[in-house]
């Protein structure tokens, strides 16, 4: 990505960080570099160019689709709710948002590292 992608790299991944990206058609062309999964090895590749904030953050969090999704659609009650996930053993998907959707493979993994970001 980085040899192909490198003119244009910088403002796609600017996008591609604020963004919640699913649909995998719409990727650059050089995105079929990162395989199997593409979506996660340009959120890797991204996290080069533009660094996550790190203010209220961690250092070292990277900005997945998971972790996107809880501090757009979780917003102010993200905070909370990760309280109350690491306090407790979590283990049916069912209970956590609806955001949690976009934490794959694992919605409870995902949802427990975006958590330890927040």
């Amino acid at each position: 990505m980085i040899r192909e992608g490198n003119v244009g790299a910088t403002p796609f991944c600017r996008a591609f960080t604020t963004a919640v990206v699913t649909n995998e058609a719409a990727l650059p062309t050089y995105a079929s570099m990162c395989t199997p999964a593409k979506i996660t090895g340009i959120s890797s590749a991204c996290s080069c160019y533009v660094p996550a904030p790190t203010a209220g953050r961690r250092l070292g969090c990277n900005e997945d689709n998971c972790l996107r999704a809880m501090i757009r659609e979780g917003g102010v009650s993200a905070t909370p709710f990760c309280s109350q996930f690491i306090a407790a053993t979590v283990t049916d998907p069912a209970v956590l948002p609806t955001y949690a959707s976009m934490c794959t493979p694992n919605a409870i993994v995902g949802i427990s590292s975006a958590c330890s970001c927040i």
